[in-house]
């Protein structure tokens, strides 16, 4: 990031600028307990450089309908995630006013809830949010533990997930994604949701701080199909993928549950949940996640079938 390096403002474009810096405050945040003063300070006037940029950045895409919403969320959310890395430190607390301010702007752009923004946004009743899923203190290493053990004992892996933990989890790190594999007892259909930009996918989400994958996956489900249901001991699969492509990857878990085809469903607005045989196909932008939840579905049933 050119900015950061000491260069002058021209030669680091906003979208760029803006893409380093949530990485820089959540480097920040990982590596302050260990820092001396000084180092704070340093680190902390860099940030406030960074933060002082974005405020006054601009971009002709900032006002182009089409472009909008998504420049402005990744910008305006890049200082945001900034003014919160360092929030209570020093000279920051000057400008305190940025970010309500802030999270006006992200509440009224129309991808929100996909933007950067939107995940540090959840941090800001607490005193010194963190911006990523940064593992801190006990809850969050029993979290991680959690995440370390399901992975171990997963009846799939792909991608090499194992050993990307492994090695992701001695770094800051995005949320984990968790999501449930949902067949009804005849293991013949499978519960989507319909996401607006990745089609028909399991429901769930990412995992949020304090939270271990298994609840966020009873949460998700309950929230995008207004079930709930026990998942199912051994965790069916774990993966690594970018669900979105300006995002890095990150890990999912996935979980197993059996419910009735017959009961009620429920969930989000515009996003609605259907069964699906097993044996047809559903537009997703995953579309190898057909043919591993046929295999698992294979795999339940066998297991049904002996121990009956």
């Amino acid at each position: 990031m050119p900015f950061v390096n000491g260069t002058a403002y021209a030669g680091a474009a906003a979208l760029e600028t803006a893409n380093a810096a949530v990485q820089l405050s959540a480097a920040y945040d990982w590596a302050y307990p260990a820092w001396t003063d000084e180092q704070r300070a340093e680190a902390q006037k860099v940030l406030q450089r960074v933060a002082a940029y974005l405020e006054v950045a601009y971009h002709p895409n900032f006002d182009l309908p089409a472009k909008q919403s998504n420049w402005t969320a990744v910008v305006r959310g890049a200082e945001l995630s900034l003014r919160l890395a360092v929030r209570g430190d020093g000279p920051f607390d000057l400008q305190e006013y940025r970010i309500p301010q802030l999270i006006e702007v992200q509440r009224s752009t129309d991808e929100q809830k996909r933007s950067v923004a939107a995940r540090v946004r959840a941090a800001w009743p607490v005193c010194r949010p963190r911006v990523w899923w940064v593992i801190h203190g006990d809850e969050g290493q029993i979290a991680l533990d959690e995440a370390m053990e399901d992975a171990r004992l997963a009846a799939w892996e792909f991608d090499g997930a194992r050993a990307w933990l492994e090695e992701a989890r001695r770094h800051p790190m995005e949320p984990l994604a968790a999501e449930v594999w949902l067949t009804d007892p005849a293991f013949e259909h499978v519960l989507l949701v319909k996401h607006r930009l990745r089609g028909w996918v399991p429901p769930g989400g990412a995992v949020e701080p304090g939270e271990g994958p298994r609840a966020a996956a009873v949460r998700e489900l309950l929230e995008e199909t207004g079930l709930r249901a026990e998942l199912l001991p051994e965790p069916a699969a774990v993966t690594v993928r970018s669900y979105r492509a300006d995002w890095s990857p990150t890990l999912g878990l996935s979980y197993a549950a059996i419910v009735g085809r017959d009961v009620p469903l429920g969930g989000e607005e515009n996003q609605p949940a259907a069964w699906f045989p097993l044996d047809a196909g559903w537009d997703s932008v995953f579309p190898s996640d057909r043919e591993r939840i046929r295999a698992h579905a294979r795999r339940l049933a066998a297991g049904s079938r002996s121990n009956s």
